[in-house]
């Protein structure tokens, strides 16, 4: 039974990084092959890859190294997008990557073992013998730079080196003789000698069993070297080079980069296309300077209104004291609930004030916030305001829960869920509809603290925009764009102050 031919893997040349690969065939003949040979045994019907176009990813693009005449390639239009192009598996042979760290080896294996991670999307074309199919159960097989192996099953195999558990992760992914096998860093972790072992019994399983091997490999040696079929340089997501790898040095005199006698082929071949590496300036990258301001002033009002809110917590002790007091003043006829609540709440007035104004006056002047009294009093009020609802959140708790550990446990909670939900940590767009925002969102008195003491400190300032060019953004602006907050109107309180001055 006859093989059926190499379909297409088909690289797309550019003026810039010339592209050779040589005895390509036909797009038409490889789907005619295809369909011929459709009746063949699946041993002689090796899977084979083809054509695809574009990995995107969210990692950032950095430039390197080009080919002809030292020029990089050109910057891709989308930050975090891999543009990488293509080329043939062929059949009973091994296809080696190579490429400088970063240049999308990696995600190029994934992509074409199906398996990019799912902040990942791919564009193009996979085909398996001419057909857009994935990949079956046991007919490839994928061995990972990690080695994922039970390092507990007996003592002989807990003890065993770096290179040796490289080598057992190979040979279990070889039990069941994929068709199709894919290597990410097969030597890593193991010396010249057993590299070269090891990657001479692969390339011989591929002759015998008519098995297609992509390896990305890094610096192989020069033995190791010519055992390739096939090779395929990347530098920045994009083809450099496909083609047989003894063609390889051919290509690269061609086009004024000849290998010097005595150098490994693989060392010049990525000193050629990574040349410019360490030259490379970086992207520039800017950040609005007012975005920074914002978050760093509505960063310093959550926490302070926040941990003022916790350490209020901190009195459930002697609520539960006087609960038991009052059970038994209660019972003897002296006062009822609403007396208790009241006086309760009447004494702790003084002393919620000053640990609200004390301590806000000195986070609030040494941070900087807006100078002005009329501000001051609105902040110290908010403090005081959640001071307070904390006190009547624990007085319930020590109703409900009479046990001391019990009762912080479910205050704290309670409080650490209004506080998660008040829209700082995830915008009220982002909050998940059911439960968290309707009507966690809603009932959680943070919001209204954190919008306030928002309004408070953004109304009436002014940023300047990135840049320098003049342009301003105001607190108004910020507001409603950034925070979420709808209705911009000035806090009554802050506006009676204001009028008063004036």
């Amino acid at each position: 039974m006859a093989a059926s031919p190499l379909p297409r893997w088909a690289p797309t040349p550019s003026p810039t990084r010339p592209l050779r690969t040589p005895g390509t065939p036909s797009a038409g003949a490889g789907a005619a092959s295809s369909s011929s040979s459709s009746s063949s045994s699946w041993r002689s019907c090796v899977p084979l890859l083809t054509t695809f176009s574009s990995v995107f990813g969210s990692s950032a693009v950095r430039r390197g190294g080009g080919l002809s005449g030292g020029e990089p390639p050109p910057a891709l239009p989308d930050a975090g997008r891999h543009d990488i192009v293509g080329g043939i598996a062929p059949l009973d042979g091994v296809v080696a990557l190579m490429g400088p760290s970063g240049c999308g080896k990696t995600t190029l294996l994934d992509a074409l073992a199906g398996r990019l991670s799912p902040n990942m999307k791919m564009r193009g074309d996979i085909l398996i013998n001419g057909l857009r199919e994935k990949l079956s159960f046991g007919t490839s097989a994928y061995v990972t730079q990690e080695n994922v192996l039970m390092a507990t099953l007996t003592v002989t195999e807990a003890g065993i080196s770096g290179g040796q558990r490289k080598r057992v992760s190979i040979c279990v992914e070889l039990l069941a003789s994929p068709a199709l096998l894919f290597l990410d860093e097969p030597t890593s972790g193991l010396d010249s000698a057993a590299s070269y072992h090891v990657m001479s019994r692969i390339a011989g399983l591929a002759r015998r069993d008519g098995m297609t091997v992509v390896a990305a490999v890094h610096q192989p040696s020069t033995e190791m070297f010519e055992l390739f079929h096939g090779l395929c340089l990347l530098a920045t997501g994009r083809t450099v080079y496909f083609g047989g790898a003894s063609d390889a040095i051919e290509f690269f005199e061609s086009n004024g980069f000849p290998c010097p006698l005595r150098r490994n082929p693989s060392d010049h071949f990525l000193r050629m296309i990574n040349k410019d590496f360490e030259g490379a300036s970086p992207i520039p990258q800017r950040q609005a300077t007012f975005l920074t301001k914002t978050y760093a002033r509505a960063s310093m009002l959550m926490f302070t209104s926040t941990l003022l809110t916790m350490m209020a917590i901190g009195g459930f002790p002697s609520f539960v004291e006087d609960m038991k007091i009052f059970r038994k003043e209660r019972m003897s006829g002296h006062y009822g609930a609403t007396e208790f609540v009241i006086s309760n709440t009447l004494s702790s007035i003084p002393y919620l004030g000053l640990i609200s104004i004390i301590p806000g006056a000195i986070a609030y002047y040494l941070t900087g916030l807006q100078r002005g009294i009329d501000h001051f009093i609105y902040f110290a009020a908010v403090l005081w305001a959640c001071t307070m609802l904390v006190e009547g959140l624990m007085m319930i708790v020590a109703a409900v829960v009479p046990d001391f550990l019990l009762g912080i446990i479910t205050g704290s909670g309670v409080q650490g869920v209004l506080m998660l939900n008040a829209g700082f940590f995830r915008l009220p767009s982002d909050l998940p509809k059911p439960v968290w925002k309707y009507p966690t969102y809603f009932i959680s008195y943070h919001k209204y603290a954190t919008q306030g003491l928002y309004k408070n400190e953004l109304l009436g300032l002014v940023f300047e925009d990135i840049g320098g060019g003049g342009l301003t953004i105001s607190g108004e602006y910020i507001l409603k764009n950034y925070l979420q907050i709808s209705e911009i109107v000035k806090p009554r309180m802050l506006h009676f102050l204001c009028a008063s001055k004036v």
